[in-house]
């Protein structure tokens, strides 16, 4: 089970340790010692100033030298670089006008669910996005983080509700904001990827001052993206795979051949018509053969040229941190913020299913007869949306120490909003003039011939949708010391925390109405508050054995309380050798878009399995586009977790450090859907599968007509468990006339059972779609005065595509994918740096993936190829 994490790791640290064996050592555990003599530090997964969390809780740290090092500049390059993370991690990747939540990034650790990972900033919460992902994931947006602003990324690695609260079962990432700078600073870089597109372009600015009793620093900065898209890569050039790739036909078990087409047959032009007195479907006699489907009905459409694998952004950023020295003891401090983002977002054109009606008079009908359309408006253009955002955050916060110097206390008060909008700039329809169109004899659906500009602009709308988003918080809380044991001082921490959370996702008007054709969209609105204590105390019960407890007790206007204990030990039996032990039990209250989700229609990938049994129709057994309306349950419970982690820590030699860690998380009582189950077991949901009328010859047969729309909403599930392995080695020593150091961080996942429902079957999900076993990331980073290199390699397992997104049963696996980073910086003057950078330096292409359309994992993998970038960075 381990031999492939062996493999992998053992070759590259045992070179490490040849190379280091002329060279001069420093001791690591020394090291650090002078790094944590700072005072009063932010610790991530404590609320006590002084206790040593990574001694307890494994902690993973990227700090801005590694940032800068390695040209860490989105999102994407921050998850490939932290194994941890896993499925439910997401970014902008494969955004489409469809995407319920576009130009977003969220981290997900452990493979759970972006929204059972907590966010922070500075140790702080941040109100999520207005506009869920996929519906219902109302998560952090981490690309309103600018990462020119962070002085370090903390991410713990176990369950700690019971220090921050709701969302934390997987753990938690504490972005943690520069705020130590005397003087100006001004950054600039570009970047390409080796197929001429995907431009990026970054400058920022910062200037601080810490003289006297004030400390300041402001942060400017403004970063551009160019789109990439998917007519631009191999694999997603087209919907129909075939060609693209060997296994693009799959062989059944059956030896029957399985052709990986997804081209749509949910609109297309040429269209298809269902003839009203005939009782069938026919293509549109303009329909070339090759596009026709299997049966000869329907005429299909190949919707991924026109689509992106990135979108393009601009966001603009400023950032103030201050903090004012009252007195020697206490301290007023502030953090301001203010960011805004656009974003266009383009799909293909909108398709109509079954909703138009045209006479048999209409001058292009070729059937002699009326008939319903399905069709697609091609010569409206694609579906473009133009997005903005715009945040706004402030914290205004008072601390200091008690007469009693040994305790300390922190106020604090903050607010953050978030106001998004979505303008529909071109390629929508509205129903009720496209059939008035229709019904006049304006618009011709019929032929390959486009239609005239008059035309189109009689059935052309615009659309607008609204988010806002907002959270407000009041919280106070003391630490300090309380008596003593053989150890040392007893650690003590208490607090309250008021929390008032609101959002709101208004579509367009059209969509409430029922008048746009083809476009999914999302409707929310509800808000809550919460009311929170907890305590926490450090044990350090001898020279040997420290022990931290803690117990969070939170109150929910929506739905209740709930009470989370955590109990950590960290046992040092001798100087090199630690071990480490934490136990937590955590709980996600329903988000409110779960809750107070309203008329929402999406238009997911499923499988018609009752009539599939039936016909035997590619239709019916193929992977097709179903129009399914959502709506939240307001009486949905909250998930609950528990999670262990146990881990040694090792220092064999001076110079190198070891971490293992095993860890385990239990998830119970998931919210979620599962459209696809309904289908399956029509017979147990008889008001959710809604469908047409039969023909008459489907009647006889009795065969029922086919899906209309599905009904789904949100319910409490089963429960999953996943376990793994987390290795860490670290070495540094003095080489080559500088200091080399070389990091190994890798997450083995054992298991990742799923059982959606009460002795129901459990679904072992680790090594399939999306969730390889193996992560890793080496880097092996050098430094002088003058000059430093970084080389980093980075690898995901492989996996099967078992229990792939389109629902298909492919028996295939996806490669592994192992790609190479390289930086070189040069200190040109006391004051300017400059530096030149390659991401997947050897062009290693992105591995086909059969079971999504893009042809790509888009969560996993980087289908950009080799990108190069370089810049600049001055300081006055």
């Amino acid at each position: 089970m381990y031999s492939q994490l062996v493999r992998t790791i053992l070759p590259v640290t045992l070179t490490a340790t040849f190379i280091g064996t002329g060279g001069t050592a420093t001791p690591i555990h020394a090291q650090d010692e002078e790094a944590r003599d700072l005072g009063r530090v932010m610790v991530t997964g404590s609320r006590l100033t002084r206790l040593e969390m990574e001694e307890i809780s494994p902690i993973t740290v990227i700090d801005r030298e590694q940032m800068e090092n390695e040209g860490i500049q989105t999102t994407q390059d921050l998850f490939d670089r932290i194994p941890s993370l896993g499925a439910g991690s997401f970014t902008e990747a494969g955004d489409s006008n469809d995407d319920t939540g576009p130009d977003t990034s969220a981290a997900a650790l452990r493979g759970l669910e972006a929204n059972a990972t907590l966010i922070l900033i500075n140790g702080r919460r941040t109100a999520n996005s207005p506009f869920a992902k996929g519906i219902t994931t109302s998560a952090v947006d981490l690309n309103t983080i600018p990462f020119s602003a962070i002085e370090r990324i903390e991410v713990m690695r176990d369950g700690a509700s019971a220090i921050y609260g709701t969302d934390a079962i997987a753990g938690v990432i504490n972005i943690i904001l520069r705020n130590n700078l005397q003087g100006g600073e001004i950054h600039a870089s570009a970047g390409v990827s080796g197929d001429g597109d995907a431009n990026e372009e970054r400058v920022s600015l910062m200037w601080g001052s810490m003289e006297g009793s004030s400390r300041h620093i402001t942060t400017l900065d403004w970063y551009n993206r160019d789109s990439v898209w998917m007519k631009d890569r191999q694999y997603s050039q087209s919907a129909n795979k075939i060609g693209l790739h060997p296994d693009a036909i799959q062989t059944q078990p059956d030896g029957s051949s399985l052709p990986i087409d997804f081209r749509s047959s949910l609109g297309s032009n040429p269209g298809a018509y269902f003839l009203l007195d005939d009782e069938e479907w026919q293509p549109d006699p303009a329909c070339p053969s090759d596009r026709l489907n299997e049966s000869g009905e329907f005429c299909l459409f190949d919707f991924t040229p026109s689509m992106q694998l990135r979108p393009d952004s601009e966001r603009t950023s400023l950032i103030h941190l201050t903090e004012y020295d009252i007195s020697n003891t206490m301290q007023l401090y502030g953090e301001f913020w203010a960011h805004h983002r656009n974003s266009e977002i383009q799909g293909a054109a909108t398709p109509s299913v079954d909703e138009l009606f045209i006479s048999e008079d209409h001058s292009g009908n070729p059937f002699n007869q009326d008939v319903r359309a399905r069709y697609r408006f091609t010569d409206a253009g694609p579906r473009v949306q133009r997005q903005n955002h715009t945040s706004l955050r402030a914290v205004v916060g008072l601390t200091g120490l008690f007469s009693n110097p040994d305790w300390d206390y922190d106020v604090a008060a903050g607010y953050t909003r978030h106001a998004a909008q979505q303008h529909g700039i071109g390629g929508f329809i509205n129903i009720n003039q496209a059939q008035d169109a229709l019904d006049e004899d304006i618009y011709n659906p019929f032929g390959s011939e486009p239609n005239s500009s008059d035309a189109i602009d009689h059935i052309d709308t615009r659309t607008t949708r609204t988010g806002v988003s907002r959270q407000a918080f009041l919280d106070a809380g003391i630490s300090g010391h309380l008596g003593k044991l053989p150890g040392g001082p007893i650690g003590l921490a208490g607090g309250v925390q008021y929390r008032d959370e609101f959002i709101r996702d208004t579509p367009d008007y059209q969509f409430r109405t029922g008048q746009l054709i083809g476009t999914e969209a999302t409707q929310a609105e509800g808000g809550r508050d919460i009311t929170s204590l907890y305590v926490e105390t450090a044990l350090p019960v001898n020279d040997m054995l420290d022990i931290q407890l803690a117990l969070r007790h939170d109150d929910y206007s929506d739905f209740g309380t709930t009470t989370n204990p955590r109990i950590g030990l960290h046992f040092q039996p001798m100087q090199r050798l630690a071990f480490r032990a934490s136990y937590s039990e955590g709980f996600r209250a329903p988000s409110i878009p779960e809750i107070g989700l309203g008329a929402t229609e999406e238009s997911p990938i499923l499988v018609d399995t009752t009539r599939c049994g039936l016909t035997q129709d590619d239709q019916d057994c193929g992977p097709t586009e179903y129009i399914v309306q959502f709506e939240g349950n307001p009486n949905l419970d909250p998930e609950t977790s528990e999670s262990f982690n146990i881990g040694i820590i090792a220092e064999p030699l001076d110079w190198m450090s070891v971490t293992i860690d095993y860890w385990q998380i239990k998830h119970k009582n998931l919210i979620a859907s599962d459209t696809q189950f309904i289908l399956n077991n029509e017979d147990q949901f008889p008001d959710r599968v809604v469908r047409l009328e039969p023909t008459s010859d489907e009647q006889a047969q009795g065969i029922p007509g086919r899906i209309d729309f599905i009904n789904d909403s949100f319910l409490n599930f089963g429960q999953q468990e996943t376990d793994g392995i987390d290795l860490d080695v670290r070495m540094e020593w003095d080489q080559f006339g500088g200091r080399l150091r070389l990091d190994n961080s890798a997450t083995y996942v054992l298991n990742f059972d799923r059982q959606l429902r009460d002795e129901g079957p459990v679904s072992e999900l680790a090594g399939t779609f999306q969730r390889p076993q193996l992560r890793m990331m080496s880097r092996v980073n050098w430094d002088a005065s003058t000059w430093g290199w970084t080389i980093g390699v980075r690898h995901v397992g492989s996996y099967t595509e078992e229990n792939n997104s389109v629902g298909l049963p492919i028996d295939r696996r996806v490669n592994s994918w192992t790609v190479m980073d390289a930086s070189v910086r040069w200190q040109a003057t006391e004051s300017m740096n400059v530096y030149a950078r390659a991401h997947n330096l050897l062009d290693k292409e992105a591995p086909f993936v059969a079971g999504d359309i893009s042809g790509y994992d888009l969560r996993n993998h980087d289908p950009r190829g080799r990108f190069m970038s370089v810049g600049a960075s001055y300081a006055f």
